[in-house]
């Protein structure tokens, strides 16, 4: 995503008649600098979404970790409070 958003400060500073290459395979092609901008822009809203996805994943992940997380510590209180009763019935 670094290397998009220098690329875009590039154009930016390129004049409309400047010529860009783009390298696809072993061939350099000239490419039109509103087409490259384009593509440069296209490829970072890509990158911006797919990183909002995985973002909204992870969150997704962490709130059911925590739930597991709150309902292991009840389990495991309510078997500490559970502990002590048997004990005593055992005893009697």
């Amino acid at each position: 995503m670094e290397g998009g958003m220098l690329r875009r400060r590039e154009f930016a500073s390129l004049d409309d008649d400047s010529n860009i290459y783009k390298l696809v395979g072993p061939v350099l092609l000239k490419q039109e600098k509103s087409e490259a901008v384009m593509a440069v822009d296209g490829r970072l809203e890509f990158i911006e979404k797919e990183i909002k996805r995985i973002e909204g994943q992870i969150q997704e992940i962490n709130n059911k970790s925590d739930k597991k997380r709150t309902e292991i510590i009840q389990l495991q209180s309510q078997v500490q409070q559970q502990q002590p009763a048997a004990a005593g019935a055992v005893a009697a």
